[in-house]
């Protein structure tokens, strides 16, 4: 019978980088998904608070942050050092990360056709 330290449900952009973090700490680790999962149909970037308000990722966390509930009010302190995390695992891919937190958010195109900052 297969097993696992961990099993991760989901193949987002999420639970990939859950399962990641995981084997990097040295766990066993299976993932579970159904489908095409966000990561199939998302455009390639990575949404860092990119809301309408803001001028830049920094400043979308900190607008969301005073927001009473949002994930950024617990987590905002914390997105500098995942992308930190992240950049050198897709580098390691052949990807290269464009921008960081204080990069000025810009309208890119999404897989169906519209834009997205």
């Amino acid at each position: 019978m297969p097993s696992a330290d961990v099993v991760v449900i989901g193949a987002g952009l999420a639970g990939l980088t859950a399962a990641i973090a995981a084997a990097d700490s040295g766990a066993h680790v299976v993932v579970l998904a159904k489908g095409h999962a966000a990561t199939h149909w998302g455009p390639g970037g990575i949404d860092v608070a990119g809301i309408p308000a803001a001028s830049t990722p920094r400043d979308g966390i900190r607008l969301l942050a005073g927001e009473p509930g949002h994930p950024y009010a617990f987590l905002g302190d914390d997105v500098a050092a995942a992308l930190d995390w992240l950049r050198p695992l897709l580098a390691a891919g052949g990807v290269d990360y464009v921008g960081d937190l204080d990069t000025p958010l810009q309208p890119v195109p999404t897989s169906i056709g519209g834009t997205r900052r």
